[in-house]
């Protein structure tokens, strides 16, 4: 039961929405200062979900090709991301975050939770 909720495209909305949203206003994370890479750990584990959530989703509702699909939805969302906030002058456009956006995206299309 608990599946149906999680894994619905109203969920994966939801999450997507709020990745956009913290993605363009002014933010700063609370280790950002002290830990060099802690913002590419975030990315990391923000899109491994995202793509884990889109995976589910598309497995409990007998789509095809799921994985493909559950990748390149989060590598693309995180590619539009990087590419606004090159015009935003409070974020920062780096190509080494949609490398790891990438690496996320590519790591929870493997992350099967539902049958």
């Amino acid at each position: 039961m608990v599946k149906r909720y999680v894994f619905s495209w109203y969920a994966v909305c939801f999450y997507a929405a709020l990745i956009i949203v913290s993605s363009v206003i002014p933010l700063e994370l609370p280790l950002s200062r002290e830990v060099d890479f802690f913002d590419k750990i975030v990315h990391f584990l923000i899109y491994l979900l995202l793509s884990s959530m889109i995976l589910n989703t598309s497995l409990m509702n007998r789509l095809k090709h799921c994985r493909l699909r559950s990748f390149l939805g989060a590598f693309i969302l995180g590619l539009i991301i990087e590419c606004v906030q090159f015009f935003l002058p409070f974020r920062n456009f780096e190509l080494a975050d949609i490398l790891v956006n990438c690496l996320g995206a590519f790591a929870g299309m493997f992350l099967r939770i539902v049958r």
